[in-house]
């Protein structure tokens, strides 16, 4: 489900990925591309979620979570080195 402004962005995002045959697994990497998508749209957000999953045995909440992600840019848009691997690699 996908509701308020952030419905506008994900819901394209679900429907390009759905499949009637999806895995747990698989609509869970859907779910966290979703809202990697959504963190990097809005500015004041954290990239903390979680995941709730409703099935015929009942329901399941995950504890909250950060998703992986990354606010580094480019040194070569930069010229300068913005994370510490460019940093390291700057230095060899």
């Amino acid at each position: 489900m996908a509701t308020g402004y952030g419905a506008y962005i994900a819901r394209p995002l679900l429907r390009n990925a759905f499949k009637p045959d999806l895995s747990a697994q698989e609509a869970r990497a859907i779910l966290e591309n979703c809202m990697r998508v959504l963190f990097y749209r809005d500015a004041r957000t954290i990239n903390k979620i979680v995941i709730a999953s409703i099935s015929a045995e009942g329901a399941t909440i995950s504890e909250p979570y950060e998703l992986e992600t990354e606010w580094y840019s480019s040194e070569a848009a930069l010229g300068y080195p913005t994370s510490p691997e460019q940093e390291k690699e700057k230095e060899k």
